[in-house]
């Protein structure tokens, strides 16, 4: 690498962004690579940067956020000969997390300078672009709830995962693999790239981001006394084994709902028909790792 691009979102998370361009300058002072900096003013800013700086001959462009802005800046470098880093400051960093990548931003860039790298598959949803995890339902809900709360970070979740199962109601739904078509009341339902959503909560616990297969998650409605056993099975990488878990590895799956549907899209709150196809891209994006 040569060139390196540091694209921050400033309002992702709850980590202040301040200190972090100190330990930028702290890492890269003296090395032979040059490295700009930008921040995002709007949704969709991310991906716009990263078009033009691919067009400028940059080598690397890190995300410095939370997996909405991997998203944006990584839908820009799918199948480009740049590579995409991390600087996780998210609530959740499920794909940085995924990638080993450390959670101390001093440590991601170090990471970064070493320039380990694997390709990954990317996924589409309909018309949209996603690398980590997409779903309906339940993990759906709170996106969109959370997506109205004032404050970010974990804690700001779970209160919208406590107000949302308060209140949620299981989809019926109808999906096709292959020739086969399936019937299915679900609590939730993940179309995965890697093994969880963020915060070691691994709904895809044998998922692998470069198998060219998606991890379909599918939870049953549970009985509330069954919930602890469910989140304990989700940090423990053993919800594939709950009765309440139906599990499909697919290159592609259709979907079909009774109306408009929540989804969210690597955490972010989408809203889409009743129909949706979710299927794996030809081109791959490659990314730094920590493996």
């Amino acid at each position: 690498m040569q060139r390196i691009l540091f694209i921050i979102n400033p309002v992702s998370g709850t980590k202040r962004k301040e200190k972090l361009l100190g330990v930028i300058h702290d890492v890269f002072k003296g090395s032979k690579l040059e490295y700009h900096i930008e921040y995002t003013e709007y949704a969709g800013h991310a991906k716009e940067i990263a078009n033009n700086a691919v067009e400028n001959g940059f080598d690397c462009i890190v995300a410095v956020g939370g997996d909405g802005s991997v998203n944006e800046v990584g839908s820009a470098l799918v199948g480009k000969n740049c590579t995409l880093g991390i600087i996780p400051c998210g609530s959740g960093n499920g794909l940085a997390r995924s990638l080993k990548i450390s959670m101390n931003a001093r440590k991601a860039l170090f990471q970064i300078v070493k320039e380990k790298t694997m390709d990954i598959d990317t996924l589409q949803l309909n018309e949209l672009f996603f690398i980590n995890v997409a779903g309906l339902g339940f993990d759906a809900q709170v996106a969109h709830l959370f997506k109205k709360q004032d404050k970010r970070g974990l804690l700001s979740y779970m209160k919208a995962m406590l107000i949302s199962y308060s209140r949620f109601k299981p989809i019926e739904i109808s999906y096709k693999i292959e020739d086969e078509t399936f019937q299915e009341k679900v609590f939730l339902m993940s179309f995965a790239n890697s093994e969880q959503y963020g915060n070691n909560a691994y709904i895809a616990p044998l998922a692998s981001l470069n198998d060219g297969l998606i991890d379909i998650s599918i939870l049953k409605p549970f009985p509330l006394f069954a919930a602890p056993g469910i989140v304990l099975s989700l940090v423990s990488k053993r919800i594939h084994k709950s009765k309440y878990f139906v599990g499909h590895l697919v290159s592609e799956i259709e979907i079909e709902t009774s109306g408009s549907t929540e989804i969210h899209i690597d955490g972010e709150a989408v809203n889409v028909d009743n129909f949706m196809k979710v299927g794996v891209q030809t081109e791959k994006l490659r990314m730094i790792c920590g493996f």
